[in-house]
């Protein structure tokens, strides 16, 4: 009796065996097979793309644009995230900029380059989503145009290369360009040595950061920080937050050394705090001795600042209805009461 139950035993575990044996067979694939099924992702969703570049767009809007190959018969426009042409007030060089900002990117990015495009990502409500902008980092770029002093802001990454080659204005200059991506996106690896044409674009002073744009004038009515964060959209997500960053610290070099078209920035810039100052100056006189609008000891009188920056009062022009041109006239005050 023992020796039936030890085989009944035995029996069903050759059986339990089996069955366990045939459940495996069913799925022969091997792990880097699976791996390969599992990580496969649509285009549109992935978070890089690689490619070449393919062909350039007969016109755009504002930003600089690209048509990037990526195989298999994929092609994808990406426009270069947060990068717009700078406009320091002078519309009559509008051509030029936009012009100098086109045949830079092609430069740049030449036709049949291998590039890489981190793109870049918003918020649409409380979702996430990819935008038709990119980060894009290319190989051999050649050397970007820079000029202006050593950055020293803690937010540009550490690996750095100085460079040098001629701006806009023929002047042969030099500074430092960062190359690899910042810490803070997973993709550092994968472009460790490239240079992002953003950034030089911005530290050549061939363009101006956009979405938000900032102004770093002292004449600016809002602080950098204020700027950065009063409602743009393009700042809520990775990788564009880290990004920005990067770039903005080449843009304020360019600022500060006046490169390319910021030169015209900081030409503006002198004539912005005259006005600023002068505006300035105007509210508190017509404030009155008590410093507030509304109340009884406020200035009424028309104060002005001619082409020379004296203060002055003037008399309006009042038609006597005589046709005798009315009295006009005016008297200046160089002083603050008359």
């Amino acid at each position: 009796m023992a020796k039936k139950n030890k085989w009944a035993v035995g029996a069903a575990v050759i059986v339990v065996l089996a069955t366990f044996g045939s459940c495996n067979d069913g799925d022969s694939s091997s792990p880097s097979s699976k791996a390969a099924r599992t990580t496969t992702v649509q285009v549109k969703d992935q978070e890089i793309w690689t490619g070449t570049v393919a062909a350039y767009p007969s016109s755009y809007s504002f930003s600089p644009e690209i048509h990037v190959d990526l195989g298999n018969g994929n092609i994808e426009s990406v426009r270069l995230a947060h990068i717009g042409e700078p406009d320091c007030g002078n519309s009559s060089t509008s051509d030029q900029r936009r012009a100098s900002l086109r045949g830079r990117v092609q430069q740049l990015l030449p036709l049949g380059a291998r590039v890489t495009v981190v793109r870049g990502r918003e918020l649409a409500g409380t979702d996430p989503r990819f935008t038709d902008e990119g980060f894009v980092f290319v190989e051999g770029a050649g050397t970007p145009t820079t000029t202006g002093p050593t950055p020293t802001s803690s937010s540009m990454s550490p690996s750095s290369t100085p460079t040098t080659t001629s701006d806009p204005t023929g002047v042969t200059t030099s500074a430092v360009i960062s190359t690899g991506a910042p810490s803070a996106p997973e993709t550092s690896t994968a472009i460790a040595e490239e240079l992002l044409v953003n950034e030089v674009l911005l530290a050549e002073g061939l363009a101006a950061p956009d979405d938000p744009g900032i102004d770093l004038s002292a004449a600016a009515s809002e602080t950098v920080e204020q700027q950065l964060y009063s409602g743009s959209s393009g700042l809520e997500l990775e990788p564009n937050i880290s990004y920005f960053d990067r770039m903005l610290s080449a843009h304020r070099v360019a600022w500060d050394g006046s490169v390319g078209f910021m030169a015209d920035c900081r030409a503006k810039e002198e004539e912005d705090l005259v006005d600023k100052q002068q505006r300035e100056e105007l509210d508190r006189i017509r404030r009155g001795p008590d410093g507030e609008l509304g109340t009884d000891d406020d200035d009424t009188r028309f104060w002005r600042y001619d082409e020379d920056g004296n203060l002055s009062i003037y008399m309006p022009s009042v038609g006597s209805g005589s046709g005798g041109g009315g009295g006009g006239g005016g008297y200046r005050c160089r002083g603050r009461w008359c």
